[in-house]
């Protein structure tokens, strides 16, 4: 027995070697999360001032056809930043993904304005095609997913519970 605790210690130690850090790689990870923690600070910081002069410039308030020019300036401008998300720089993708969201969601909810004035004009092929494309750059559809999986899952156990 003393043989196989010897053996067995041996391999634990080998394993927990194989898979511990070297201070290089302890050093580059807290490298890596103290510049991502600041880029979010710095992100965080501008998104404030950009959403409120977004929503300055972009109200939700007027006629149908002010807001329709509306979505599709700011559609035009989240398809500007989609493509800046691919910038090799961290703080300008992580900006310009912030923005597209930020644009997207805003043009999104004027859309929901038009159905309140004018249901006929927002049930249009072009009105659906610009808020199905706003819905998705600003990430509400991956949110209306998630909250669908959970009750999926949710009424699974409760059916799987009561047989």
């Amino acid at each position: 027995t003393g043989f196989g605790a010897a053996a067995g210690g041996g391999i634990v130690g080998l394993v927990k070697n194989a898979f511990e850090e070297s201070p290089e790689e302890k050093a580059e990870r807290e490298q890596r999360i103290a510049e991502d923690s600041q880029i979010n600070k710095i992100v965080d910081y501008q998104m404030k001032h950009f959403k409120k002069n977004l929503k300055a410039e972009y109200p939700l308030t007027g006629n149908t056809d002010e807001l329709v020019s509306r979505i599709k300036e700011l559609m035009a401008q989240a398809e500007e930043y989609k493509l800046e998300e691919k910038h090799p720089d961290k703080l300008t993708a992580k900006l310009a993904e912030a923005k597209k969201k930020a644009t997207a969601w805003l043009a999104f909810r004027i859309c929901k304005r038009v159905k309140k004035q004018d249901k006929e004009l927002f049930d249009s092929p072009e009105l659906k095609a610009l808020r199905r494309r706003a819905s998705r750059l600003s990430g509400r559809s991956l949110i209306i997913g998630v909250v669908i999986f959970y009750i999926l899952i949710f009424l699974f156990v409760a059916i799987v519970c009561s047989i």
